[in-house]
């Protein structure tokens, strides 16, 4: 009587046969005819003894797995001629196709003749002719040799075989009961001939149950950290929940690639792989995601999620001291008009916090700080409109004043030389203030350079002349002080008048195509400034306050060509002006 090796393996009596089921592990073995590789591979023993010690009396049979190959092995009691059969079920039905071999779809029958195997055809269930099964096509490999490990003398008691799993069964299938494949091939018996056509006189039948686990496919699982994304801002994807569809069988399997498309719109298109990859989708709305895994069998799976993508605002801004006379320390003149809004319509809302308790909602304008100490300010763009996660964007300026300004004013001598003044009342870390000249109080350009006091608590004054000046018109100054650390502000500016030109009127230029400007520098203790353009037909284009004692713009770009009266009313007092769009 021959004995099963392994103590936990199910022995049934049916019918003077015998039936063993259990889990194969996998090993790597080559198809030589080395009996060694299999030492530790399970085997089930034949306890059924039909043809004692005959060429066609089956002891031991093996099953494993070789990647994609599946692996074969019997020994026999003695060499000799013999034909063999080996059933097996691939879908898990065993009541379907070869019923009377547990419901087999595709067998092994190969004859042994002077120790070389005949036939590496794989069979597949017909139910017609001798053997009920016929040739696929496909074919497997195979190898005789010794019964005794590490002899190397060949009795030809031992063979293996190997098969390409590919050839007969879908490693990729569902897994479903009834399906082409369920995960498991199940061997359902061997069958020894005596040497010859099939079927000749059955000497061996090796019934047993081997179940060796080949593959379930693998489970995609797509993780977003969040259904929502700021466009062009980095968030994660995550894919590491997937399952290779075979942690709960003993199958040597895992999941190798990753694959996400990041715009699917039906057709995969590939852009990042990788099980947890960091990303960025740099377009609006709402972006399908999807997600490939693939296992070592080449088997996919495919998951889908949606993000809702909103353009962040882009806060533009800029914050400039101004550094005027007493009673304020510094004027600090700021502008966020150039924000982008990312997510039409253009509805921004703006925010500014000053560092002194005061904030603004304005676009653009001054504040006047009493405290000379620095101030750490911000501006925040919002769009209400972009969800919360994506709304705002926010630029911080920290601004120290290094110096507090008493006096400065601008004259110009007999000589056409420009003498400009100027007094501090603190100094602290000063470098020097660059002098800076304008001719339309937009574009400046450097004309020398004063050298601070460094630090001070002392009034200090200076003097700066220039070279002779040869100009018309009106010219204006102001200082660029600057600190040693690079930081630096502007003064207010000073207007100086040459004579003779257009910018001494108060409205200039008379003929435009752009703006014009509404000079009100030289007025001092203005309440209210306001100016109204009216077209030839007589009706008002254009009404706006004017900013008190400062050098107004007014964009006339949009106005049609022609002739328009300007009038200025300062405190009441108005002041009437002829100009030309065109």
């Amino acid at each position: 009587m021959k004995r099963l090796n392994k103590r936990n393996y199910v022995f049934l009596a049916l019918f003077s046969m015998m039936l063993f089921a259990f889990n194969q592990t996998n090993a790597q073995v080559t198809i030589d005819g080395n009996k060694c590789e299999w030492a530790n591979v399970d085997s089930v023993e034949d306890v059924d003894v039909k043809s004692p010690n005959g060429s066609s009396d089956i002891e031991k049979f093996w099953t494993t797995r070789n990647g994609n190959n599946l692996v074969l092995a019997m020994e026999r009691a003695s060499s000799g001629n013999a034909l063999f059969a080996i059933y097996m079920d691939v879908d898990c039905n065993a009541s379907n196709n070869n019923t009377a071999k547990g419901g087999a779809d595709v067998a092994l029958i190969f004859d042994v003749k002077t120790g070389v195997i005949q036939d590496f055809n794989i069979y597949n269930w017909t139910g017609t002719g001798p053997t009920n099964h016929a040739p696929s096509g496909k074919f497997f490999t195979g190898a005789m040799g010794n019964s005794i490990c590490n002899d190397n003398t060949t009795d030809n008691e031992f063979i293996e075989v190997s098969l390409n799993l590919t050839d007969f069964f879908d490693v990729c299938d569902t897994g479903a009961v009834g399906s082409s494949s369920c995960g498991l091939i199940t061997i359902t018996a061997a069958d020894v001939h005596a040497g010859g056509s099939f079927p000749s006189n059955l000497k061996d039948d090796f019934s047993f149950t081997l179940e060796p686990d080949i593959n379930l496919p693998p489970v995609a699982n797509l993780t977003l950290t969040d259904t929502v994304g700021c466009n062009s801002e980095a968030f994660t994807l995550n894919a590491s929940l997937s399952l290779h569809g075979d942690e709960a069988t003993t199958a040597n399997d895992s999941l190798v690639t990753y694959q996400w498309d990041l715009d699917y719109n039906g057709t995969f298109s590939e852009d990042y792989t990788g099980e947890t990859p960091t990303i960025s989708i740099n377009q609006n709305g709402m972006t399908n995601v999807a997600l490939i895994v693939t296992d070592v069998f080449g088997c996919k799976d495919t998951a889908f999620a949606s993000v809702n993508v909103y353009g962040r605002p882009e806060a533009i801004a800029d914050a400039v001291y101004v550094v005027p006379v007493v009673p304020y320390c510094a004027s600090l003149s700021y502008i966020s008009s150039g924000s982008i809004d990312n997510n039409a319509p253009n509805n921004l809302v703006h925010f500014w916090n000053f560092g002194d308790g005061n904030t603004s909602s304005a676009s653009s304008g001054d504040h006047d700080y009493v405290d000379c100490s620095g101030n750490n300010i911000y501006f925040v763009a919002t769009d209400p409109l972009a969800h919360p996660q994506c709304a705002t964007d926010t630029v911080f300026f920290t601004i120290a004043l290094p110096v507090e300004m008493l006096t400065f004013t601008g004259e110009l001598s007999s000589e056409g030389r420009v003498q400009l003044a100027w007094s501090t009342a603190s100094e602290h870390n000063n470098k020097g203030f660059h002098i800076l000249s304008s001719v339309d109080g937009e574009n400046w350009n450097e004309m020398g350079f004063v050298a601070g006091r460094g630090n001070s608590n002392n009034i200090n004054s200076y003097l700066w002349n220039s070279d002779m000046i040869q100009h018309s018109g009106v010219m204006y100054f102001r200082l660029k002080q600057v600190d040693f650390n690079g930081e630096s502000a502007y003064s207010q500016i000073v207007k100086v008048n040459f004579g003779q030109g257009e910018e001494n009127n108060m409205v200039y230029p008379s003929t435009s195509s752009s703006d014009i400007k509404i000079d009100l520098t030289k007025y001092a203790d203005v309440d209210k400034a306001n100016v109204t353009i009216i077209n030839a037909s007589g009706a008002t284009v254009m009404n706006q306050s004017l900013n008190s004692s400062e050098l107004n713009k007014i964009d006339i770009s949009k106005l049609p060509n022609g002739f328009y009266i300007v009038n200025v009313v300062i405190n009441s007092k108005s002041t009437i002006y002829k100009i030309t769009k065109n």
